[in-house]
């Protein structure tokens, strides 16, 4: 059972745009935590007057010739890579590292990676790096939260009303890893970079940077492993991008042929082509990745 509601939990007309409502018999009470407790955002979930269980989803939406046209959300919630991401709780984060005096953070729509996050953080000194506030978010928050671009400016922008003018932030540009030097650089390792290079969209020369140091995220390592599988013969697994996340460290594995298998998983049995399951379970993920993260 679906409705459109306002903020007072009232229908609204055809048309209108309201917050979308989820109730009837399949709808849960509450979460529930592992110990047994409640646990957060309790009050999305209703009571009606018949006694259905109603969930409020946070999705504005109107109805226009019977079909629900998807039109925002009713807090600051973002879709990235699929997974909810509240912008002012990872402000909150960034705002405990001692380098950030004033932060806010954004979600940006890029053609390349669909949405993404941008933090404009006020500095506490010349020292602070965006490398250094982003070493603090990937220490507090998961990979999918951590921002993509960090822009390092002299103040927030505000309005009359003192809120900030998100119009007036600039354009975010995404952290550049510090070249690394091209040469001397083993052939294997350039293949690897090369293959790197293709999946970002942009050049990649240090062998010791990670590839999620350099731009690439859990969705673009399944691209990675499929690019990687055309370009190399020796056997490796996709926890291995995991395990070897830099050029050089990939290289050395390679270099050293196929690790002896961990206890308990699967080996090779006769009429079994293990490679090419796990290459086809991997296209099916990136498949679904990319489903979700174009499903706004």
């Amino acid at each position: 059972m679906l409705g459109v509601r306002d903020r007072l939990g009232r229908p609204v007309p055809t048309g209108t745009r309201g917050e979308l409502h989820v109730g009837g018999a399949p709808v849960a009470a509450g979460y529930l935590r592992a110990d047994g407790t409640a646990g957060p955002d309790g009050d999305r979930f209703t009571l009606g007057a018949d006694g259905t269980t109603g969930y409020r989803t946070g999705d504005l939406v109107r109805i226009a010739d019977g079909v629900l046209e998807f039109a925002g959300r009713a807090d600051d919630q973002v879709k990235v890579r699929g997974y909810r991401v509240e912008p002012d709780e990872v402000s909150a984060v960034l705002l405990r590292f001692e380098g950030v005096l004033a932060c806010t953070v954004r979600a940006v729509r890029t053609e390349e990676r669909g949405t993404e996050l941008a933090a404009y953080v006020v500095p506490a000194g010349a020292q602070v790096t965006a490398a250094a506030v982003l070493d603090h978010a990937r220490a507090a928050l998961p990979e999918y939260a951590v921002p993509r671009y960090v822009e390092l400016i002299a103040r927030l922008p505000l309005t009359r009303s003192g809120k900030v003018d998100v119009r007036a932030l600039r354009a975010p540009r995404p952290i550049r890893p510090r070249p690394g030097p091209a040469s001397g650089l083993s052939p294997t390792e350039r293949r690897v970079l090369a293959v790197w290079s293709s999946v970002l969209g942009e050049p990649v020369t240090s062998p010791t940077v990670s590839f999620f140091g350099a731009g690439g995220s859990s969705l673009l390592a399944l691209t990675l492993y499929l690019r990687l599988k055309e370009t190399f013969t020796e056997p490796f697994l996709m926890n291995d991008l995991f395990r070897f996340p830099t050029a050089r460290g990939f290289a050395a594995f390679l270099a050293r042929g196929s690790a002896p298998t961990p206890q308990g998983a699967a080996v090779d049995a006769p009429g079994r082509d293990l490679n090419r399951i796990a290459t086809a379970a991997a296209r099916r993920r990136l498949a679904r990745g990319r489903e979700t993260s174009t499903g706004e």
